[in-house]
């Protein structure tokens, strides 16, 4: 052990370098909806790097973290395995290569936190607030500048024109966006009773950023989510009941408002109307995503035992898209666009009970932190709508959020703010 110790010349000084800079690329990686996808993979990769080094220097193994985490990084490793069995298989590999992080950060983190001291999960969760509001202003600008509102508001279509051109610009999923964004207004709402009336302001801003990206955005699900979110902020909010059954009209009355008043919104709930008409004749987003989600439910009940594997998944659903008649680019694969769905029909009832344990455990530890009530509820929902886990930026978004709320929920509240503070702040 003394060996070990003596690695490091000038041994404290040179730790205490190491911590810092492991912990200000920690914080960095909750910039991730700024970064490209390699950017990112290149800032874990050296986060890692750091940790450990700091980690080698006062080595001390925090074995019942990582036993604790395995819960993970178990549902995910049939894909490594499959990959394994494949002897390589490209396919495979990059199938597998997308999962890494679900794979790697569960068993790296315990290290960072063992040797770093790093406890201030809300810290990690503002830095995250701050990209997705940097990068909603961002595009907002440009898309402004680029002349796209005078198209897509001059065409039958605007939102169509709206969404290709948010994605275009900020080389982010729509539907992503949308969940980045709920999740930093949610962020924002828990610590408002701690911050200064300058803060509050800024918080204010922000909120207009994220609520007019939305209503760009026009992702239904979002606005679904909303809906479930201030329900759930008036049920934990005290006031009279009365109140918050008016608080509820009120907000009911706005949201069905704008979805009649704004184009882009009333374009995209329109679309029911071919859903509700049987689908004849009619070919929407509403009708395509009742052939998705029937095609991801037979293809389920056709593999259930085992799966179809991750590399062969789309092929399958493919096939049952053009027996059941659906038009697409050939250029452009739908997933199940439902992450329940999509681990069973990778690898089988068995794997999907695996996932829906790992939720469970999860919801079961981190309930009591506020942060986690709304991105758990954000999270359960989104994969009803969205494979976000097929998606570095929605891999992202789950594992770094996801296991900083589980290990501020540790044991004797090791991460700040405390219980008592965590649990009054709504």
């Amino acid at each position: 052990m003394n060996a070990m110790h003596n690695i490091w010349p000038g041994r404290t000084v040179r730790n205490r370098g190491l911590k810092g800079v492991s912990i200000l690329l920690f914080l960095l990686l909750f910039t991730f909806p700024l970064l490209p996808p390699k950017v990112a993979n290149i800032l874990v990769m050296f986060w890692a790097l750091f940790s450990v080094a700091a980690w080698l220097s006062e080595p001390s193994f925090p074995g019942r973290q990582i036993l604790r985490n395995l819960v993970f990084v178990i549902p995910f490793l049939p894909y490594f395995l499959e990959w394994l069995i494949s002897g390589g298989d490209p396919a495979i590999r990059f199938e597998m290569e997308k999962k890494l992080l679900l794979l790697c950060l569960p068993l790296i983190l315990p290290f960072f936190l063992k040797i770093s001291g790093f406890r201030s999960y809300r810290q990690a969760l503002m830095v995250f607030t701050l990209s997705v509001i940097s990068l909603l202003f961002i595009t907002l600008i440009a898309m402004l500048a680029g002349g796209d509102f005078h198209h897509a508001f001059a065409s039958d279509q605007p939102s169509w024109w709206l969404r290709t051109a948010f994605e275009s610009r900020s080389q982010l999923h729509p539907t992503y966006a949308s969940a980045f964004a709920l999740a930093a207004l949610c962020f924002m709402w828990a610590v408002r009773g701690s911050i200064g009336r300058t803060e509050r302001i800024l918080c204010l801003i922000g909120g207009f950023i994220i609520v007019l990206s939305l209503i760009v955005i026009a992702a239904r699900i979002s606005f679904v989510i909303a809906l479930a979110l201030f329900v759930l902020m008036l049920l934990r909010s005290g006031r009279p009941w009365w109140q918050r059954l008016l608080a509820g009209f009120v907000i009911a009355a706005l949201l069905a408002s704008s979805v009649w008043l704004i184009p882009p919104l009333r374009e995209r709930f329109a679309e029911f109307s071919g859903l509700s008409a049987g689908g004849s004749g009619v070919e929407n987003t509403i009708t395509r995503r009742a052939v998705i989600m029937g095609c991801g439910l037979q293809v389920f009940a056709d593999h259930w035992l085992c799966g179809t594997g991750s590399a062969a998944s789309q092929g399958v659903l493919n096939g049952c898209y053009s027996a059941s008649g659906m038009t697409y680019p050939p250029d452009q694969d739908f997933n199940a666009h439902n992450q329940y769905l999509t681990q069973g029909i990778n690898y089988g009832t068995g794997a999907l009970l695996l996932f829906l344990g790992m939720l469970v455990l999860w919801v079961m530890r981190c309930r009591r932190i506020p942060e986690a009530l709304f991105f758990i509820l954000i999270v359960l929902m989104v994969f009803t709508s969205e494979s976000i886990l097929e998606r570095q930026h929605g891999v992202y978004f789950f594992t770094l959020i996801t296991l900083l709320i589980w290990e501020a929920a540790g044991e004797g509240g090791r991460m700040s703010p405390d219980r008592a503070q965590a649990e009054n702040s709504l």
